[in-house]
């Protein structure tokens, strides 16, 4: 069977990325023959995946599809729409996929979607015309909240953590070898959250003094897509420097190989804490937190002008295995096997419409 993957693909997002090939390499696993909408090409090369430019070609030779995560379900606002191309892109996608599900009588499958986890999200029109559709049938979320919202138009959904947690079990993550004499430090910050914030410059300026600690300033978009909103310094140097996505394999290894990360984006954190590297939340959005707090970690919750000198005795300098003890494992570990019930969903879909 041939199975069309669709979501937001065309910008290059590390965590899309990584959601878009997890699945098709299951697809594949699984005998079938996964194409995607728009995935980069370099790595659709890389992980022998194929993929088209056009919704219809997505859609008219597939037995069915799915969503493979990404936040369809946040809110729509107004504003964004008009002065974001990309927030106007994702919306008349809709329009352009009921249309062609209805023009081929193919049906849909959301996994691992998410939202505000809000039952109360406001929708946009396409949207509401899409999940009232009888060609979007019944699916997961990530976000227990937007299983309520999805109630609202007859549809049937399941809530399992997610779908990242597993990361493990669909990538071959590489162990860098480790060195004891330096310090590595990832930081994945949005750039218009650090205005009338220094603890960011405080850290840089200690690095300077001490080249025991290295900071990579990561920027999580596959280069040439022209998007830019991630901090990163202007003076680097031996021990501060850039770390620019380039495919999933190579910074999930980087990743795993961080003494700890401070990000104000969801899945570099939780991706990163799911291979064993301490996550600190630095004004992470309500779904971050409420992730944190469910496994006892509201400390890796750093607030507005935070103390970076207390942050650097009490957790740069301390030992990874030491900063880990702020999270409970034994919930982690909970949430990365329920995690794999996304694929459990889609492994039924698959053996239903193979018995067709």
């Amino acid at each position: 069977m041939k199975i069309g993957i669709w979501g937001n693909y065309y910008y290059g997002n590390f965590g899309d990325d990584l959601m878009a090939i997890a699945i098709a390499r299951h697809i594949k696993k699984c005998g079938h023959v996964p194409v995607v909408y728009r995935l980069n090409k370099q790595l659709a090369n890389q992980y022998e995946i194929e993929s088209v430019e056009t919704i219809r070609e997505l859609v008219k030779d597939s037995d069915f599809c799915v969503i493979g995560g990404g936040g369809v379900l946040v809110s729509y606002k107004w504003l964004k729409r008009i002065f974001s191309p990309v927030a106007r892109k994702f919306e008349t996608d809709f329009k352009a996929l009921l249309n062609s599900l209805a023009l081929h009588k193919v049906y849909i499958y959301p996994i691992s979607i998410g939202g505000d986890g809000k039952p109360t999200a406001k929708l946009s029109v396409w949207r509401k015309f899409f999940f009232n559709s009888k060609y979007l049938k019944e699916g997961t979320v990530r976000l227990d909240g937007d299983v309520q919202l999805l109630n609202k138009f007859g549809k049937q959904f399941s809530f399992y953590p997610d779908m990242l947690f597993d990361v493990a079990s669909h990538f071959k993550v590489k162990k860098l070898k480790p060195n004891d004499k330096v310090i590595k430090v990832g930081l994945n910050l949005i750039a218009k959250d650090l205005v009338n914030e220094t603890w960011h410059k405080q850290l840089i300026e200690y690095a300077k003094k001490h080249s025991n600690i290295k900071l990579f300033f990561i920027k999580s978009h596959l280069p040439g897509y022209n998007i830019d909103y991630e901090f990163g310094p202007t003076d680097v140097a031996e021990n501060i420097e850039i770390y620019q996505y380039s495919n999933p394999t190579e910074i999930l290894s980087f990743l795993a190989s961080l003494n700890l990360i401070i990000s104000s984006k969801l899945h570099i954190g939780l991706t990163s804490l799911s291979l064993g590297t301490p996550f600190f939340s630095f004004k992470g959005r309500n779904k971050t937190k409420a992730m944190l707090s469910s496994i006892e970690a509201n400390k890796a919750i750093l607030e507005s002008n935070f103390s970076i000198i207390n942050f650097i005795a009490n957790n740069i300098l301390e030992t990874k295995e030491k900063n880990m003890e702020l999270f409970n494992m034994e919930l982690l570990q909970t949430l990365k096997m329920q995690s794999k019930k996304h694929f459990e969903f889609l492994d039924s879909i698959l053996e239903s419409y193979a018995k067709k």
